[in-house]
């Protein structure tokens, strides 16, 4: 069976305007200032958001600083989100923990991790319970750790510190693909001039 021109041309339109995507979106967490930010806050960027709370013995309240996020900007890798825990670090130590939305997220980096520190990521459904283990102990700063394999299977992200203390220095989430503008009125358009062309042609057969 032949083919229809329009349906070969549709096609191609199809795979060429159909399939953009955009660069990931790089959260950056010093975009509502230094110290403390409260205790969560959501960040946005590119069209992706990401929302962080702090939490301390799996609990949190309002009016308890030691649980509010503080955005540390120190030097080399002493930069990111900690917590308000009322010394000079301010970063996660101790009972308390960071976690965030996992939707969409792909990667994240780890920072402030000194020599005998550790961090460990925790998967949780429920907010405010730091959950179950996932992945391995970590023992060092991590640029763009991967989380693709998680994303889905939880609804949150614990970040927690075994020993010493450590900072969330940034995240990224997956670019979505989208048509570029226009591609949509364009590809309608394509469809109704083959349907009529193709309709045309048939009538006069």
């Amino acid at each position: 069976m032949r083919i229809p021109r329009f349906l070969t041309i549709l096609s191609f339109a199809v795979i060429v305007f159909c399939g953009v995507s955009f660069a990931d979106s790089t959260f950056d967490f010093s975009s509502k200032g230094n110290g403390d930010i409260g205790a969560m806050d959501t960040f946005t960027a590119g069209g992706s958001s990401i929302t962080v709370w702090g939490f301390s013995d799996g609990s949190t309240a309002a009016d308890d600083d030691s649980t509010h996020l503080f955005f540390k900007n120190g030097t080399g890798d002493e930069n990111g989100l900690g917590l308000n825990d009322g010394d000079v670090d301010n970063e996660i130590s101790g009972t308390a923990f960071i976690q965030f939305t996992a939707a969409g997220i792909k990667t994240i980096s780890i920072g402030s991790v000194q020599s005998g520190e550790t961090y460990q990521l925790y998967g949780s459904n429920t907010l405010g319970t730091l959950g179950t283990k996932i992945g391995s102990v970590g023992t060092a700063d991590a640029t763009n750790l991967n989380l693709a394999a998680i994303d889905g299977t939880w609804t949150y992200v614990s970040l927690f510190a075994p020993s010493g203390n450590v900072l969330l220095d940034n995240a990224t989430a997956a670019a979505p693909v989208v048509p570029e503008p226009g591609a949509t009125t364009m590809l309608m358009t394509l469809g109704v001039v083959g349907l009529l062309a193709f309709g045309r042609r048939k009538l006069f057969a």
